[in-house]
């Protein structure tokens, strides 16, 4: 039968595959299943594979135990060094603005400097009486002595025609006077009905009311006026103060004015609003002023703008307010002062958002307009918009009407200075505060911006011809600028003198001076009333950002860190461009180990001053504890590079060169710091910073670490054994093991031997089986042979073991002496300091050099002996034995593991 290759092949692809599906039937294969299509699908997430255990391990060349293709040893370097933390000086304080002042943006600029104290005794204690006790009772002794201090007290009271004169022309101002003869007038009190028209009445007598002028009493109490013909008077005159003027003035004007009058009924109104504190009926006249004003000018809104402003400085603000809104609604609207004076009078009630609309509709209306121009610079002043403020300001200024009163020509001229001020344009501010005391020489503000420009560039009023005034006709400002330039100069008594007067000058702004006794009591030693001074201030005015700064810096000497941030935070928020209170928070956070955000307060603090060398200064170091070493390295160059020779700087770079690697450079770094601080006297902390940083670098570097992991079979290295009481010694898998039973008494022992002056340190990890029936631990210890006898003499010995009942012993023996006191060491809420069947780490350390060596004992990384004496062991007169041992009574079993050895020395001793 002939069978053709196709068939061939067919037959044995249908046998394959019959098999394939016989197997696919049988009882082990899976069955078809026979659920619903509609059942949902079970998503099973696999398992996705650690990308990061591919990866390789970053590490630092600089921890390498050694050079890459250097011979292995058994020493290595010991790991470096902590960063120890230099002491850097404390930042600079601010002296108190001046008022007018700077904005808290300029405050560095103008006002940083140093706040170290200089202690002045009594400054701020009681004052003495004039007299002490013991002088007094000598004098009340002294009969004569007493006479003659009465004698120059009596000549004393004897002025000069000068003073004389001067002293009349103060009681005219105080009294109503007479002149009957041509001696001295007479001062009292003009009782005439009419007495503001007296002057008028050619024949009416005077009736007068005597009184002493240096008591203010009467000299006939209780008697009527004394009448006083016009035959016999020579002359008189009430009293020359501003309430008489203004009565006088008043009746002059009479109860209806002309057209020809209206300017001058004006002039004189607005006067008396701006004197009212002269004059109790200030307002009351200016009131009618103003109402008469009206009559001649329905067309002008003049009159009741002044008599709104009139309603204002009486602090009838809803008066005010109804003027202000009749006004608008009477057909005024489109004149822009009356939108001006609505805004400011919003602003007082801190209606910002409508008082800013107001000014802005005002602005519209009236672009050329000084007095809205100024109405407008004046709230964005107050606002701490200066830049804003300047721009309007100089509108005011340059459109300031020649016909206007002299005193708001200058107080123009003020404010503008002011805005220039308080962006630290000194230059301009002064040349505006001269003008305005062109314009009225009596401008008292003016005279303190003079004296304010003076302080801020660090110049004396003589280098500049500045206004010298005296205390007694000071204005606020005077005093307050006054005592901060004697602050300035180191006079600390007048300048408290000063500040006192000023917060009585001016209680609403008591709290300016009050913030300069801060200041004094701080640099003159007073830390108590430094704080309770700012307190006060702080209390008076939360929104000052030179009264935080300054709460803060006292809170930080006093570790009140929450409430230093508290305060340093709250001057920020005044001004956000307040870069030492960014600096303050910077420094504040690092001292907390808040890197990240530390690091971001001087970030922002450069940004403002980047030639602050102290602020790179302080970014390295707090990069360099956060361990970014190349951030911190740049940050220090930065600040070396604005001023050559920092130290702090300087300090920073020698430790990231020592972070890495280069320990001869550090130490070259190190005496370049010292060399460079050698003008600043042998207690500069800086300077003995580097010198001990020197001395520690070039200690560590001088030691290594001798290390053993027993990775071999044969014990050797130089360690000795001591086998005779029945355990032994093996190399067991990487291990020393000293194992088995006690033929007599005594103790096993494995150590190597060191001379004494070049060993620091053990350390070991020791396991006690709990099988073990013996006192184990770790000793140092000097010995020497007794001839004949056989045994050794202890010197000295340091040693920590655990009893075979379980606690733990210290022994600290620093003489020759074979008596050996063990010290039990407390457990520590029952937990045991050494259990059976773990490594227990344990490390014994010398401090200290000579007789000064101390010792210390820790376990686990926990200290349990410390501070003793080793002053036998550090001798070099025998070598040190350091190793551990095992002492047991006879028949007992021991085994005890050890691994991991490590031994600090100095190498080439």
């Amino acid at each position: 039968m002939n069978v053709r290759k196709e068939q061939v092949v067919f037959g044995v692809t249908v046998v394959a595959v019959g098999g394939l599906i016989a197997s696919s039937a049988s009882e082990s294969a899976p069955k078809r299943s026979t659920s619903s299509p509609a059942k949902a699908v079970e998503l099973v997430e696999p398992s996705t594979p650690d990308v990061a255990r591919v990866l390789p391990a970053k590490r630092e060349l600089s921890v390498f135990e050694r050079e890459l293709c250097a011979e292995p040893r058994d020493t290595r370097p010991l790991p470096p060094l902590e960063l120890a933390p230099p002491p850097l000086p404390p930042l600079a304080g601010l002296l108190p603005p001046p008022v007018p002042g700077p904005a808290p943006r300029v405050f560095g600029k103008l006002l940083r400097a140093s706040a170290a104290p200089e202690r002045v005794e009594g400054l701020f204690a009681a004052a003495d009486d004039a007299l002490g006790s013991d002088v007094v009772d000598a004098e009340a002794e002294d009969g004569g002595a007493l006479a003659e201090l009465a004698a120059l007290a009596k000549d004393a009271k004897r002025k000069s025609p000068e003073e004389l004169a001067a002293e009349l022309e103060g009681w005219k101002k105080l009294y109503d006077w007479i002149r009957i003869n041509e001696g001295r007038p007479l001062f009292g009190y003009i009782r005439n009905e009419d007495r503001f028209g007296l002057h008028l009445a050619a024949n009416e007598p005077v009736l007068f009311v005597e009184v002493d002028p240096e008591t203010g009493r009467e000299k006939f109490p209780g008697q009527a006026p004394t009448r006083f013909e016009r035959a016999r008077v020579l002359e008189f005159a009430l009293a020359a103060n501003f309430e008489n003027q203004i009565q006088i003035r008043r009746r002059e004007f009479g109860k209806s004015i002309g057209a020809g009058q209206y300017l001058a009924v004006l002039g004189f109104a607005d006067e008396c609003v701006r004197r009212r504190t002269e004059a109790r009926r200030a307002l009351e006249v200016a009131a009618e002023l103003y109402q008469l004003a009206n009559t001649q000018a329905a067309d002008d809104p003049t009159p009741r703008l002044g008599l709104a402003r009139c309603f204002e400085a009486g602090f009838d603000f809803e008066r005010a307010y109804q003027v202000y809104q009749e006004l608008l609604a009477s057909g005024f609207a489109h004149r822009p002062e009356v939108h001006a004076r609505l805004g400011e009078l919003e602003a007082r009630f801190r209606l910002f958002t409508s008082a800013e609309q107001r000014f802005h509709e005002a602005e519209r209306l009236g672009r050329a307009d000084w007095s809205v121009a100024w109405s407008f610079g004046r709230y964005l002043l107050e606002r701490g918009r200066h830049a804003e403020a300047l721009e309007r300001l100089r509108t005011a200024y340059k459109f300031e009407p020649a016909n206007e009163d002299k005193s708001v020509r200058a107080a123009v001229r003020y404010d503008l200075g002011r805005a220039h001020l308080a962006l630290g344009e000194l230059a301009p501010a002064r040349e505006l505060f001269e003008k305005s005391l062109q314009a009225d020489a009596t401008f008292a503000r003016a005279r303190a911006g003079l004296s304010a420009c003076d302080l801020l560039a660090k110049k004396s009023s003589s280098q500049t011809g500045g206004v010298t005034v005296t205390r007694e006709r000071a204005s606020f400002e005077e005093l307050y600028t006054g005592a901060l330039v004697d602050l300035a100069a180191r006079q600390w008594q007048a300048a408290k003198d000063g500040l006192l007067l000023a917060a009585d000058a001016d209680p609403l702004r008591a709290h300016l001076a009050w913030r300069g006794l801060s200041w004094l009591a701080e640099r003159t030693g007073h830390s108590d009333e430094a704080v309770r001074w700012i307190d006060e201030a702080y209390a008076a005015d939360p929104t000052d950002a030179w009264t935080c700064f300054q709460r803060g810096r006292l809170y930080v000497q006093r570790d009140d860190l929450d409430g230093a941030r508290e305060m340093f935070s709250a001057a920020l928020d005044l001004d956000l461009d307040f870069a030492d209170a960014l600096v303050a928070l910077g420094d504040l956070s690092a001292r907390r180990g808040e890197r990240e955000a530390a690091e971001r307060y001087f970030d922002r603090a450069l940004l403002l001053e980047p030639a602050r060398t102290e602020v790179h200064a302080l970014r390295g170091w707090n990069l360099l504890f956060a361990g970014d070493v190349r951030a911190a390295e740049a940050a220090f160059r930065q600040g070396a590079t604005t001023s050559p020779g920092d130290a702090a700087c300087g300090l920073g770079l020698a430790w990231c060169t020592y972070r890495s690697g280069g320990t001869d450079a550090t130490l070259q770094q190190f005496a370049d710091v010292e060399d460079g601080r050698r003008g600043f006297g042998d207690g500069d902390a800086l300077a003995a910073y580097a010198k001990a940083q020197i001395a520690r670098i070039s200690d560590h570097a001088s030691k290594v670490i001798w290390s053993d992991r027993f990775e071999r079979r044969v014990l050797r290295n130089e360690w000795v054994t001591e086998e005779a009481a029945g355990p032994t010694l093996a190399l067991v898998d990487g291990e020393l093991v000293l194992r088995g039973n006690y033929d007599e008494n005594g103790a096993t022992r494995v150590w190597r031997a060191y001379p004494p002056a070049v060993f620091y340190a053990v350390d070991l990890d020791v396991t006690i089986a709990h099988e073990s029936k013996a006192r184990i631990g770790v000793f140092l210890a000097k010995e020497r042979p007794v001839r004949g006898s056989g045994g050794v003499q202890t010197l000295g010995k340091v040693a920590v073991a655990r009893h075979m009942e379980g606690e733990l012993q210290v022994l600290t023996q620093d003489r020759s002496d074979n008596q050996e006191n063990w010290t039990d060491v407390p457990a520590v809420g029952g937990v045991a300091w050494w259990p059976t069947d773990r490594p227990v780490h344990v490390r014994i350390e010398r401090l200290g050099e000579g007789s000064e060596a101390t010792g210390r004992i820790a376990i686990d990384g926990i200290t349990v002996a410390e501070g003793f004496r080793m002053t036998a062991l550090a001798q070099a007169n025998q070598e040190l034995r350091v190793g551990v041992f095992a002492e047991g009574a006879t028949g007992r079993p021991v085994k005890v593991t050890i691994d991991d050895v490590e031994v600090v020395y100095r190498v080439g001793k």
